[in-house]
């Protein structure tokens, strides 16, 4: 069985991609098989494993306009057990080049559905957006992770994203098991500890232990590699292995013994 995972937030610099490359990167660590899919135009992802998104001639833009690509060809081994999907700003026209189309929102849930068997897990990292290539990662995933910094701003928008999550379920009677992951925590705040206790208060056991605030992971970024690359010791290395591990448990142990999904409403 495969877990499709979108990773979310409209809100920009809350570490979604941050999370999509370091979770993946951990996940590829422990033996499973993983595929990344990069549906930001800043393509950031991209560039995060060293890829150049400027000279990939396919990307995530032409499996999600051109219903006769396979996605196979698009498709970039990055490490061992690791895949990806890269982006490019051409995905910033989206909206307008899927206007009218047929199923325009479940283009990536009939790439998905083609390759699924071949990866443990396929990780969606969203834009700060709530666009077509959101809706698109919600209509094909299966498990939701929303990333909220423990910042009252980002606290406070995650109600739209949820409200969204909902409607996609409702129009295609599916299910989506949400999640919340705390980053950019700063433990020594007081605020930030006001907002982690918040968000656990709201999502209960279904909110993953926090990623914390490091300058590592901006480190890493610049080299184009993932930061347990760069850094195995320092605090974020330590966050994401932990997560992985959390991911793992959650979804392939207690996933198994669910009958219902988390309420996603706010």
């Amino acid at each position: 069985m495969s877990y499709i995972v979108a990773i979310a937030n409209q809100k920009g610099g809350v570490g979604k991609t941050t999370t999509a490359v370091n979770l993946s990167a951990c996940l590829a660590k422990s033996g499973r098989r993983v595929l990344v899919v990069d549906l930001d135009s800043q393509a950031n992802c991209t560039s995060h494993f060293g890829i150049d998104p400027e000279v990939q001639r396919r990307n995530a833009y032409h499996a999600l306009t051109d219903s006769d690509l396979d996605l196979r060809s698009v498709v970039l081994n990055v490490r061992t057990n690791l895949d990806l999907v890269p982006a490019s700003l051409d995905l910033a026209t989206l909206d307008l080049q899927l206007a009218g189309a047929v199923n325009r929102d479940r283009r990536l849930h009939k790439q998905l559905r083609a390759i699924q068997a071949c990866y443990d897990y396929i990780l969606i990292d969203c834009p700060p957006s709530l666009g077509l290539a959101t809706i698109n990662a919600f209509a094909a995933c299966t498990h939701l992770i929303v990333c909220i910094q423990t910042h009252m701003f980002s606290y406070s928008g995650m109600t739209r994203l949820l409200d969204t999550a909902v409607a996609v379920m409702d129009a295609y009677e599916s299910n989506i098991e949400s999640y919340a992951l705390p980053t950019l925590h700063e433990r020594i705040s007081n605020s930030h500890q006001v907002i982690l206790a918040k968000i656990r208060g709201h999502f209960g056991s279904n909110c993953f232990s926090p990623i914390h605030k490091n300058v590592r992971c901006i480190d890493a970024s610049m080299k184009g590699i993932p930061v347990i690359e760069l850094d195995r010791s320092c605090c974020a290395s330590v966050d994401y292995f932990r997560l992985s591990h959390e991911v793992i448990h959650e979804l392939e142990t207690e996933g198994r013994t669910r009958t219902s999904t988390q309420q996603l409403s706010v």
